[in-house]
């Protein structure tokens, strides 16, 4: 088995629907073209244990509330004027956003209005769906060694 290239992963952590919890969608690389768009109805997350792609789908959360692409190695974020309100990292987002590739590692906090909280992260994983386990929520590899 070879080396598995990073790829950056947004991961659901905290939704109203806890069926989303665990939800991942991968960020593209190739991202100077088309921005990669963050909000209500995008982009659609891989749900474990279900076959179906789902967006966030929250009503307080602004249909494109981030705007993200890749200016060389750092993640650049754009909060659309008049979105929802949004935090990076604890930080209120006031305006365009730089994130480093170390950051991306440790991994990074999204909240989306009062209700979404996502994590992106750079990760060599796959997403892989997990075993349904007495309706234990999420996909995290802690939740995976506990189905497994």
């Amino acid at each position: 088995m070879g080396n598995v290239e990073p790829h950056l992963l947004l991961t659901v952590i905290f939704h109203p629907r806890p069926s989303l919890i665990g939800a991942s969608a991968i960020v593209p690389r190739r991202l100077q073209r088309n921005p990669f768009r963050v909000g209500r109805y995008s982009p659609d997350f891989d749900v474990p244990r279900v076959k179906v792609k789902k967006p966030l789908a929250s009503p307080y959360v602004s249909r494109h509330a981030l705007t993200v692409f890749f200016k060389g190695e750092t993640l650049q974020v754009h909060r659309a004027e008049g979105a929802c309100r949004c935090r990076i990292g604890g930080q209120e987002m006031e305006g365009p956003l730089a994130i480093a590739s170390e950051q991306l590692k440790a991994g990074v906090p999204i909240q989306l209005a009062h209700d979404i909280v996502l994590l992106l992260r750079f990760t060599s994983a796959s997403p892989q769906p997990g075993n349904d386990l007495k309706g234990l929520e999420g996909h995290s590899a802690y939740m995976q060694d506990l189905r497994a």
